[in-house]
């Protein structure tokens, strides 16, 4: 066991002398430094610059840096990867090198030294004055303040000592007043506030600006008027030119004070407003008050207008015609309605003016002219229907020259049987706003043909026979048709052709005869009008010899009734088997003597006959076609299933050929 024990010891002492200080490891040698980047590589002195490399030394004295040959601070504390230095003083371009331990590393870029900026030199403001009018609005420039700068820098301009807060300035010098703000030349004729210019770099000067106000000086002008006009003066028309000047040279602008009768534009004319007339019953001396202004002073001149009394028929509010007279105590009768009452004054243009009030159902009014002659009527006052049915003499009316200012309730029948009706000079339009019904307002006035496209008949909703057996053909493209329900035989045997494909037809029912004997019509209908709501248009184009229209886009499934639709249509040729004919009543010589060819009857049957399958029905319709005929199989079995399996009649001299071209 001792010996175990002396063994160990010895073993110790052994390992103890083999780990002894004497035989530890040398000290390493210092590794190279290196630069990978510099950062940036341009600059003037001053300049801070960072080196990016390897195996620096981490305190400043331990590294040697130098730009060229000119040493370098180094900034900071370094790491063994990165350092900065500052350019020195009297460095010139070079590359910049790192020692660490006598090893130098040397960077692949070269570092330009630039110039150093020049050092900033202030803006420079001189004092200013500014003249400006008392007037001068808070939206208008006084002037733009004005500073110089050596360095050429952008300058900012700013006010340090203001006048109550009266003047802003924009950046960049544009003065003006402050909103809200007024000058007044009589409170004070001069402000002087401080503007300070700065260039943004440090630099900066201050300067007074001295605003003198100038006084405003009012209009000039004659300040009294008179004028004289005729009562009948239309509102479109000028009273009188007023003049006034400003000694500024600013515009002048007028205006009438307080009144509702006249009204001056920008150039000093005098008119009525529009819509308003005078009346020399009423008033024969107006008195007003016109205001010149240049926006800022005043002047009032006071303006007396005289009104003179004229014949009634020079008055735009009458209601102006013309009749001629055959002979010696010729009678000229006048229809109305009985069951209304009259009240209103007529100048029966021979020097006679009589009040008449009607209130008894009287249906007309009359005239005994001694000579014969033309004679112009005026009728004015409460006058709300004219019937000419209810006249006895209603082919001496023969032109309508004014409608005047009367809100007629109705012009059914109004000019019925007129039938020398052919003047028509007109130039403004009915007051229609409260008529319904325009029914035969022209019908039968054989020569009439006026030019009444610019009326509105926004509420009408009965034009049926308004034109026919008239010359009438005009431009009514423009008439507003949405309220209308019945059309029947609007054009009927006139010449009318023009287009109306515009016309809102939304709310019609009732199109019979609207075309019948319009020989001429042949306008496109096809696509614009809307036919939902008709359930009548039996006749429509009956004997309407020019009409060829593609109709296939009509609806037509609430129509009832359409006999004699195309009856002697001789120009039509359309298919119409794509219409719907599910309410389909009547169609008694419909197509009789039309134009339509074997193969547009053709395929009316075959798409007559597919509807009639699919919907069981109509039944039992009793088909005109007189002097038509069809072609091929199809045709013939479309045909023939109508007939056996519908109770369809093909009335009238109907032919069939086998082939279809």
């Amino acid at each position: 066991m001792n010996l175990k024990k002396l063994a160990l010891s010895l073993l110790a002492v052994a390992a103890l002398w083999s780990c002894s200080k004497d035989d530890g490891p040398s000290t390493p040698t210092a590794k190279a430094p290196t630069i990978t980047s510099i950062t940036p590589d341009q600059g003037p002195v001053g300049t801070l610059v960072t080196v990016n490399g390897t195996n620096f030394a981490t305190t400043a004295a331990a590294n040697t840096v130098k730009l060229g040959s000119t040493t370098a601070t180094i900034s900071g504390t370094p790491t063994a990867t990165k350092l900065a230095i500052t350019v020195p003083q009297g460095a010139t371009s070079g590359k910049i090198t790192v020692t660490v331990g006598g090893k130098t590393a040397t960077s692949t870029k070269t570092f330009t030294v630039t110039e150093p900026e020049p050092e900033n030199v202030a803006p420079v403001i001189a004092a200013q004055t500014f003249e400006v009018i008392e007037s001068i609005s808070d939206t208008a420039e006084i002037g733009t303040v004005s500073a110089t700068d050596q360095d050429q820098d952008e300058l900012t301009f700013s006010i340090t000592e203001n006048d109550n807060d009266r003047f802003e300035i924009t950046p960049e010098g544009v003065l003006s007043l402050t909103a809200g703000t007024t000058l007044d030349f009589a409170e004070q004729a001069e402000h002087v506030i401080t503007v300070q210019v700065s260039d943004g770099k440090g630099g900066m000067d201050t300067a007074e600006v001295t605003i003198n106000v100038t006084e405003d000086l009012p209009p000039t002008g004659k300040e009294e008027y008179e004028f004289s006009v005729a009562e009948t003066i239309a509102d479109t028309e000028v009273i009188g030119v007023i003049t006034a000047e400003d000694p500024e040279g600013n515009a002048i602008t007028y205006q009438v004070d307080q009144s509702d009768l006249f009204e001056i534009n920008e150039d000093g004319e005098l008119s009525l407003i529009e819509g308003t007339n005078l009346d020399y019953e009423a008033k024969t001396v107006h008195n007003i008050t016109v205001v010149a202004s240049d926006g800022f002073k005043k002047l009032e001149i006071f303006v007396t207008v005289i009104v003179e009394d004229i014949t009634s028929a020079e008055d735009p509010s009458t209601f102006v015609t013309k009749w001629v007279t055959a002979q010696p105590s010729d009678l000229v009768v006048i229809g109305l309605n009985g069951a209304l009452s009259y009240d209103f004054t007529v100048d029966w243009g021979d020097g006679t003016v009589e009040d008449v009030v009607l209130t008894n159902g009287e249906e007309s009014f009359s005239h005994e002219y001694a000579e014969p002659d033309t004679y112009t009527v005026a009728i004015q006052g409460d006058f709300p229907i004219i019937r000419m049915d209810n006249s006895s003499t209603p082919e001496k009316l023969v032109g309508i020259q004014q409608w005047g200012s009367i809100p007629w309730q109705s012009m059914e029948l109004a000019f019925y049987g007129c039938t020398n009706l052919a003047e028509y000079t007109a130039t403004d339009v009915p007051d229609l706003s409260n008529v319904g019904s325009m029914a035969s307002m022209f019908r039968e006035c054989t020569q009439f043909n006026g030019d009444i496209g610019n009326w509105d008949i926004s509420t009408v909703t009965d034009i049926s026979r308004v034109f026919m057996n008239t010359s009438f053909n005009q431009d009514i493209s423009n008439w507003n048709t949405e309220e209308v329900i019945t059309m029947q035989a609007t054009f009927h045997s006139t010449p009318f052709n023009k287009d109306i494909s515009t016309w809102n037809t939304k709310k019609v029912e009732n199109m019979r005869s609207m075309f019948a004997a319009t020989t001429n019509f042949n306008q496109d209908i096809s696509n614009y009008w809307t036919t939902n709501a008709v359930t009548d248009m039996s006749y429509m184009f009956d004997a309407a010899e020019a009409f060829n229209q593609d109709m296939s886009g009509w609806v037509t499934s609430n129509v009832k009734y359409m006999s004699f639709m195309f009856r002697d249509a001789t120009s039509f040729d359309q298919d119409l088997g794509s219409w719907n004919i599910s309410s389909l009543q009547n169609a008694i010589s419909m197509l009789d003597n039309s134009g339509m060819s074997p193969e547009n009857l053709s395929s009316t049957f075959i798409g007559w006959n597919n509807f009639v399958e699919q919907n069981n029905g109509p039944q039992d319709i009793s088909l005109g076609v007189d002097n038509l005929t069809y072609c091929g199989n199809d045709a013939l079995l479309a045909a023939d299933n109508l007939f056996t399996d519908h109770g369809w009649q093909f009335v009238g001299n109907l032919g069939y050929q086998v082939d279809c071209n």
